[in-house]
């Protein structure tokens, strides 16, 4: 195994020793839009620090992946009470990431959960409801759905305006 400061992808490096902790290193390293982190702590030399640190992000690297899950949530609407429009579609949040064992990303699931109902006014942004993601019985992740668009409270001018413009 190569030592820590000659290691593919390494961002950050620190390290540090006491008469009780021995040899320590905290040590980062980045590949393929993955960030890990190795903390070592009392060795009995300096070598073993830096190559202990590369052995735990080796097996990092070969075993975890990160991944992009599914955020598109269909088309979703939400109620609004007593809004100027009935509904509020609904979306995740972009550029959502997950950690999961190399193998596995087929078998994450997701959940959709989402309120009923909202009361007006809306605010453009407010969480409206979430995505989980499961791998298992293990929750791994989640993702707010926030509503796409302001919904203002109905006064009665815009009661008027949409009782008429549905009988024309």
């Amino acid at each position: 195994s190569k030592l820590i400061h000659s290691y593919e992808g390494c961002n950050g490096l620190k390290t540090g020793s006491t008469g009780k902790a021995g040899f320590c290193l905290s040590a980062t390293a980045k590949r393929d839009g993955m960030q890990l982190i190795a903390v070592v702590m009392n060795c009995q030399n300096v070598k073993d620090r830096f190559i202990s640190a590369g052995n735990m992000l080796d097996y990092g690297f070969a075993n975890y992946a990160r991944v992009t899950p599914d955020t598109n949530a269909g088309g979703l609407r939400v109620k609004v009470l007593h809004g100027q429009k009935d509904s509020v579609a609904a979306a995740a949040d972009s550029g959502a990431s997950l950690l999961t064992q190399k193998g596995k990303e087929k078998a994450i699931r997701r959940e959709i959960s989402c309120a009923s109902d909202v009361m007006a006014p809306v605010v453009k942004g407010q969480v409206v409801g979430e995505i989980t993601f499961w791998l298992g019985d293990q929750k791994i992740g989640s993702v707010p759905l926030r509503a796409r668009e302001a919904v203002g409270v109905m006064t009665f001018g815009s009661a008027f305006a949409r009782l008429f413009g549905s009988v024309v």
